[in-house]
């Protein structure tokens, strides 16, 4: 793997989001895709020191209470604490989720491809969405705000997901679709019911 030059990496990074079509055309991809793993414990560790530094009763307290009746300080604690296992949690769950769908339309794709795929895809936008979060904190506040730009995010990473696999599965139109709607439903109900 340390032979592939940075200025590839770096594509294969960018491809993977702005160009996921693309990504596939490097010749260097089945290498590349097993940085998968690292992209996603990086994208948690990097979500992980936010929660380190978050102020749970100012500037950026929970949108909604926290949930089974837990209070914030307790919250906070196991949020700073657990988040790098609950982006791997959410990760494997999405991955899942997605093969088990794939599976059903007969357009399977083994499971550690999958996860490799959402490592890259879901790398760069989630570090364009911290720096979001950080912005709007020290200006507005943490509101609702963030909300719609997280969907957004989530879409986009996503959507790059699905573009990567068709190229590998040829999805058709409403196949991407829906594997687009499977990963961001996991993503929003996990998300929903335990993270704030």
């Amino acid at each position: 793997m340390n032979d592939i030059s940075p200025l590839t990496k770096l594509k294969a990074l960018y491809q993977s989001v702005v160009a996921p079509h693309r990504f596939l055309e490097i010749p260097e991809k089945d290498t590349l895709l097993q940085y998968g793993l690292l992209l996603i414990l990086l994208r948690w560790l990097g979500t992980s020191v936010i929660y380190q530094v978050r102020d749970y009763h100012g500037s950026w307290k929970p949108l909604f209470p926290p949930p089974f009746g837990v209070d914030v300080d307790t919250y906070a604690h196991f949020q700073k604490y657990f988040s790098l296992a609950f982006g791997f949690g959410i990760m494997a769950a999405v991955t899942i989720g997605l093969a088990g769908y794939l599976q059903l339309i007969k357009k399977g794709v083994p499971m550690l491809q999958i996860f490799n795929i959402l490592g890259f895809t879901f790398f760069l936008p989630s570090g364009l969405a911290l720096i979001f979060d950080v912005a709007v904190v020290y200006t507005i506040g943490f509101g609702i705000v963030v909300i719609p730009f997280h969907t957004l995010i989530l879409m986009w990473e996503s959507a790059a997901a699905v573009e990567i696999i068709s190229g590998v599965r040829n999805l058709k139109l409403s196949e991407k679709v829906l594997s687009t709607a499977v990963i961001m439903v996991i993503w929003i109900l996990l998300c929903a019911a335990l993270w704030r």
